[in-house]
C-alpha cells in the first residue's frame, strides 16, 4: 500500500481545471467534508496537461476551509507556490498538503495565477494516507 495513491473515484477539489489567467478562482470540483480526519488525508496538486507560466510569474494553490452552512471560507494553508520558467509536464506533482487536525467542516481549493498568458490545466484531489 505504501507508495500508492489512494483516492476516491472522481472526488476532486479541481479536475482538469484551466489555470486562471492573471486572477484567482475556486476549484471547479466539489466542496468536500474532510474535517476530523486526524492527518490521514493529503491534498495533492498535479499538472493535468502541460503547464506553462512566464518567467517571474507564479501559480499558488491554497486550501480554504469553512464551518459550513453558508459560512465564509478562510485560508487553511498553501498546497504549492510555483514560479514560472519552464513548462511542467502532465502528471507532475506540484505540491502536497496534509490536512491538519483543526480543519473545519468543509474544504475547497483556490487557485491564483499572476500570468495573463498562463496555459495548462491542473487537478487537485484528496489522497488517503496509508496507516
Amino acid at each position: 500500500m505504501y507508495g500508492q495513491t489512494l483516492r476516491v473515484h472522481d472526488e476532486y477539489l479541481a479536475k482538469d481545471m484551466d489555470v486562471p489567467c492573471n486572477t484567482a478562482a475556486d476549484g471547479n470540483g466539489s466542496v468536500q467534508r474532510l474535517s476530523g480526519t486526524l492527518g490521514s488525508v493529503e491534498i495533492i496538486a498535479e499538472v493535468a496537461s502541460e503547464l506553462a507560466l512566464a518567467e517571474g510569474k507564479e501559480l499558488t494553490v491554497t486550501m480554504m476551509h469553512s464551518d459550513g452552512d453558508g459560512a465564509d471560507f478562510i485560508p487553511l494553508g498553501t498546497v504549492c507556490q510555483i514560479h514560472g520558467n519552464a513548462p511542467l509536464p502532465a502528471g507532475e506533482v506540484l505540491g502536497r498538503y496534509v490536512l491538519p487536525t483543526h480543519t473545519r467542516k468543509e474544504v475547497k481549493v483556490r487557485v491564483e495565477c499572476t500570468d495573463p498568458a498562463a496555459d495548462g490545466k491542473l487537478s487537485v484531489f484528496p489522497q488517503f494516507l496509508a496507516r
